[in-house]
């Protein structure tokens, strides 16, 4: 009997003012500038002989916009699903990525079979918050959609901890800010098991 398995496709967004701004978004959000638009609308030219069975975004518009465009004129619905949402920054949320910096020292401090789980401050998410409610989104969607390929508009910094969380990468080699605009993984769900099979960061 063939195993049950779900292609996921996880998008990060399109450019958004902040992003061209240097600016720290999280759970804040801005607009898609014309560039981000334009990326988005060449990843939907990527995508356009894929067979894409569901459409995922995660709650904030810019991911929601980049998944309308890479979706054009298909009637499938876009699902929004928390989970997908970038990070949480807290108090560095709407600052310049400089201030990024402490928490970079900080992390820099903990061994490195705890930096996963390291909690800098109590508003800011640690890389295993983040990735365990992805996984969960993952493995919800392969428990629902087995056999279906889908697509899902994220956030770098929360592809970024996914990909740490899964051993696909170190912190050495996954810096902050590795996953650039309308990059994307590919995953292929077995049962419990998430692979990492493309990855075009």
């Amino acid at each position: 009997m063939k195993k049950s398995q779900t292609i996921l496709y996880l998008v990060r967004h399109g450019e958004t003012l902040f992003n061209t701004q240097g600016i720290i978004q999280g759970h804040s959000d801005s607009e898609l500038t014309n560039k981000g638009k334009k990326q988005a609308e060449d990843l939907g030219n990527l995508f356009k002989n894929i067979a894409i069975d569901e459409y995922y975004s995660s709650d904030l518009n810019r991911a929601v916009h980049t998944a309308e465009i890479i979706k054009r004129n298909q009637l499938e619905p876009t699902k929004i699903d928390k989970n997908l949402r970038e990070k949480c920054y807290g108090r560095f949320e709407r600052k310049i990525f400089t201030e990024l910096k402490v928490l970079d020292d900080l992390l820099d401090t903990v061994d490195k079979d705890k930096r996963l789980s390291f909690k800098a401050f109590p508003d800011v998410e640690s890389d295993s918050e983040v990735a365990i409610r992805m996984v969960s989104f993952i493995k919800d969607s392969h428990s629902k959609k087995k056999n279906k390929t889908i697509l899902a508009v994220t956030h770098g910094g929360s592809m970024r901890s996914l990909l740490l969380y899964l051993g696909w990468g170190t912190y050495d080699s996954l810096p902050p800010n590795v996953v650039k605009n309308t990059s994307y993984i590919k995953l292929l769900v077995r049962n419990e098991k998430i692979e990492v099979v493309e990855s075009v960061i």
